[in-house]
């Protein structure tokens, strides 16, 4: 049987990921909960309830801090764990431990403000700030295909001027890889090349949103 353990008895104090920062990939964070006032650690995964944790990963204090050691969990001390809060990354690189709903607009808000970024940057020519723009939107929304197609277009782009266009076309397969998940790859293609013969800068319009998970 599960054990469970109730949040107000908990404390945060790190997450399972070590996210990257340069540049910050915003996303949820998967928290680690110390029982106050004691050595227990619970690590993911788990179900988290309203008022719950249920079915963790129990270790210890010794082992956090030797996962830490080893730079294969982030330590963060937000103290008292929270009904209906979030652990994420922002994408200046900070993290955060907010009410979920609050987390989720400010996920949503990145997400289209960084695809219009990746849109315009596409638009002049800036393939690289194009490629970056655009993952940082995935990464913040990892349920909509729109930022990995602006990514691809910029990687074909770059691909067709290049002299050397092996590592870009090893590149551009990856993204064709994680993009396989929405669409088939030759219905990708079509899309991500049709945007990548458009050079004009188009009025910033509003992306379709989709709830990140």
């Amino acid at each position: 049987m599960n054990r469970i353990f109730p949040l107000a008895q908990l404390e945060i104090i790190g997450c399972r990921e070590v996210p990257a920062k340069d540049p910050a990939m915003p996303r949820l964070l998967s928290a680690i909960f110390a029982i106050r006032d004691s050595d227990t650690v619970l690590f993911p995964p788990y179900t988290l309830g309203e008022q719950e944790v249920i079915g963790p990963v129990i270790s210890n204090r010794e082992e956090f801090d030797d996962l830490v050691a080893t730079e294969e969990v982030s330590p963060h001390d937000f103290g008292q764990a929270r009904s209906g809060h979030e652990h994420w990354l922002d994408d200046g690189g900070d993290v955060n431990y907010v009410p979920d709903h609050e987390a989720r607009r400010k996920l949503a808000a990145i997400f289209q403000d960084r695809c219009e970024l990746a849109k315009e940057a596409l638009g002049t020519g800036s393939w690289l700030e194009a490629c970056t723009h655009a993952m940082v939107a995935y990464s913040a929304n990892p349920r909509n295909l729109v930022p990995l197609s602006y990514r691809a277009a910029a990687e074909y782009r770059m691909a067709s001027e290049a002299s050397n266009a092996g590592p870009i076309h090893a590149e551009l397969a990856l993204t064709e890889l994680i993009a396989k998940t929405h669409l088939p790859v030759p219905d990708f293609q079509t899309l991500y090349r049709e945007l990548a013969e458009k050079s004009l800068v188009k009025p910033r319009a509003k992306v379709a949103e989709c709830d990140p998970q």
